[in-house]
């Protein structure tokens, strides 16, 4: 079995470093934090992602990565054996809330353009749902590149996914103290009742960066998905 490691926003390929050595797999970089994509749209890059990987891999992404993996199981089913989506969004369905969070990733977007990374990331930083974490690596990138990203791959711009949610074996996985997405995890389940919901003890949206315990739950999980995929 593979695995394919899909990062989020404004991180990089190494966050998952202990675990590609612990369970192989790839880990790509996405558009706009230093990958080279000509994808113009969100759905592009969900297909130059799912050329790099073997079929039936199982795709574990956070935030950002955790929809375009969702993106790849709705374009690509048969790449998708399991997916493992950490605190990621299956979509606003609403066009006007759409169109609002286009809006805002806009603004922040010639933010970054304007104001350069050091602003931004002081900002971004300070957002209540990253009040656990540790900043992940940000080696590399580069406004201009990352305000791309910020627009090709915001959730305003995203076709909401939450049909293909039933239609594999989904783990969802959220941090204890990011209310927001408990509440979402619950949409979750109710759209696709099969669907293994994690909390994960101590941390915030950004599960990943969020301490040993964090990562011991997560790599336990990962186990077991392992372990399963190769019974």
């Amino acid at each position: 079995m593979s695995f394919v490691f899909l990062h989020g926003f404004a991180g990089t390929p190494r966050t998952f470093d202990p675990w590609r050595a612990r369970f192989g797999g790839i880990a790509p970089t996405i558009l706009g934090h230093g990958a080279t994509s000509s994808a113009a749209t969100f759905d592009e890059e969900v297909d130059r992602l799912a050329t790099l990987a073997p079929a039936r891999s199982t795709w574990v992404g956070y935030s950002m990565g955790g929809r375009l993996a969702l993106g790849v199981a709705a374009r690509h089913p048969d790449r998708i054996a399991r997916l493992v989506l950490i605190a990621a969004h299956p979509g606003i369905e609403d066009p006007n809330e759409r169109a609002q969070r286009r809006a805002e990733d806009e603004a922040r977007a010639r933010a970054l353009e304007t104001e350069g990374l050091d602003r931004f990331f002081r900002a971004w930083d300070a957002l209540p749902m990253f009040a656990r974490r540790t900043p992940p690596h940000r080696e590399g990138l580069v406004a201009h590149e990352l305000a791309r990203a910020m627009r090709v791959l915001s959730p305003g711009a995203t076709t909401p996914r939450w049909d293909t949610l039933a239609r594999h074996d989904l783990t969802y996985v959220v941090g204890e103290h990011d209310a927001a997405y408990r509440a979402l995890a619950a949409h979750v389940l109710a759209r696709a009742p099969h669907t293994r919901v994690a909390i994960v003890p101590g941390a915030d949206h950004d599960v990943l960066g969020c301490g040993d315990e964090a990562r011991q739950v997560m790599e336990s999980l990962l186990d077991d998905v392992a372990l399963e995929r190769a019974i």
